[in-house]
């Protein structure tokens, strides 16, 4: 009887629509709650259940709430980076091979090198590194073995070229020195090194480039980041080496460590709090940001997302704010909150290469790096156009205000008050609520 009921279902409507595999609860302006599998028609939503021999059809001008329930299918996944692929080799003398391997399941390596150190003039230790060109951002959870000889150590390491004597910049932890930031601003030069013993393991490290600047950062969780320091260098070659060194001083025998939760690309959104831009309409749309010229603003992902008119937004956040810095963001005074507190008045020009650029009457043009310096970017007031009576929640935790909602084939269609019509895919759509205005 339910395999006649379920062929019944799919084989009625206009044709075109057609059976989902997505289940959802809908509430309508009556008070009825219906669960069951969802259906597109026009204009209207059909729920089926074939267990309970249930179909129902509800116009859509009845819907007030329905929420879909969440699949593994339905997580929002971030596309990586394309970059050239992780290479291994030994750095100056070494008496014997270092090597590394994947870890099981993760983003991450297992490494070991020997070499007599990363200091002075010259190096000597192993390397993972892949080749880079313009802004970098790398990020790993480092977690060194014990040793014997105090000063070997793992970290990041970013660097110009593979020679011996190359200038490089690398943030590490040691076996019993703690954390060491250490560079070499000329080829060939003496190296400089910063030493904190406090630094324990397993511990979060980051570099990131952005032009001539290199800046260090640690943490304990990988979600907040403390600056170690930043150093400025003269003529930085556009192309880098980036990746994960490990030497164990003691050139006889292999250190080891564990670089976990690797990431790598221009610039990196936190994963716990993708970058969110409320528009003017109050509209807030979730994701990793590519990039933002004149007119638009541009994201990264697996699928095509549409870009945003740039006039649209207000506000972007790329953290969490704090109750005592809101009203600096949400007053529309233009300009950037930085991580500091500090608020600097301009005009934004651009985003690119994980940096905002900002017109300042103080500063002149400056750039500050997405997520570990810009807290917040104003580009101008929010709520300025009229209330919304639908609002559809996505996957990816962006939510749209409609003052109209149409459904389609296999997306759910929405005229955003400041971005006009556009189309969402019916497998994104994780909540649709509608709201009677005191118009209505």
């Amino acid at each position: 009887m339910r395999a006649w009921f379920l062929a019944l279902i799919l084989l009625s409507g206009t044709g075109v629509p057609r059976l989902c595999s997505r289940e959802a609860f809908l509430r309508t302006w009556h008070g009825r709650i219906i669960q069951g599998q969802v259906r597109w028609e026009t204009n209207a939503i059909v729920l089926a259940d074939a267990a309970q021999e249930l179909l129902v059809r509800v116009p859509l001008d009845e819907v007030a709430e329905m929420v879909f329930l969440r699949t593994a299918d339905d997580e929002f996944q971030r596309s990586a980076p394309s970059r050239d692929r992780w290479q291994d080799i030994d750095i100056g003398s070494v008496s014997r091979t270092g090597r590394s391997e994947k870890i099981a399941g993760t983003a991450g390596f297992r490494v070991w090198g020997a070499g007599t150190n990363i200091l002075a003039d010259q190096d000597a230790f192993h390397f993972v590194f892949r080749q880079v060109r313009g802004a970098s951002e790398l990020v790993a959870k480092v977690s060194p073995t014990a040793s014997p000889e105090p000063s070997a150590r793992a970290g990041l390491m970013m660097r110009e070229g593979l020679a011996a004597n190359a200038r490089n910049i690398m943030l590490s932890i040691s076996a019993g020195r703690g954390e060491v930031l250490q560079w070499r601003d000329k080829k060939g030069g003496d190296t400089t090194a910063l030493i904190d013993a406090g630094g324990s393991t397993p511990h979060w490290l980051k570099l990131k480039r952005l032009g001539r600047r290199i800046s260090a950062y640690r943490s304990r969780d990988g979600r907040w980041w403390q600056p170690v320091d930043r150093v400025e260098f003269d003529g930085l070659a556009t192309e880098l080496c980036v990746g994960f060194a490990v030497v164990s001083v003691r050139d006889s025998a292999l250190y080891q460590a564990a670089f976990e939760r690797v990431e790598e690309g221009p610039w990196l959104s936190s994963r716990w709090f993708p970058p969110e831009i409320e528009l003017c309409s109050t509209s807030v749309a979730r994701g990793p940001i590519a990039s933002m010229d004149d007119a638009l603003i541009y994201f990264e992902g697996t699928a095509a997302r549409v870009p945003l008119a740039r006039a649209a937004a207000a506000i972007f956040r790329f953290r969490p704010l704090s109750p005592w810095v809101r009203h600096l963001v949400n007053s529309g005074r233009r300009g950037v909150l930085l991580a500091s507190g500090e608020f600097v008045d301009g005009e934004c020009r651009a985003i690119a290469d994980g940096a905002v650029t900002l017109s300042s009457v103080p500063l002149g043009l400056r750039q500050f790096a997405l997520g570990t310096e810009v807290a917040a970017l104003v580009l101008g007031e929010r709520g300025k156009v009229p209330e919304a009576p639908w609002e559809v929640a996505t996957n990816e935790g962006s939510v749209w205000r409609a003052a109209q909602v149409e459904l389609e084939p296999n997306n759910l269609r929405l005229r955003e008050p400041a971005l006009g019509w556009r189309s969402l895919p019916f497998h994104m759509v994780a909540e649709v609520r509608h709201r009677r205005l005191p118009a209505d």
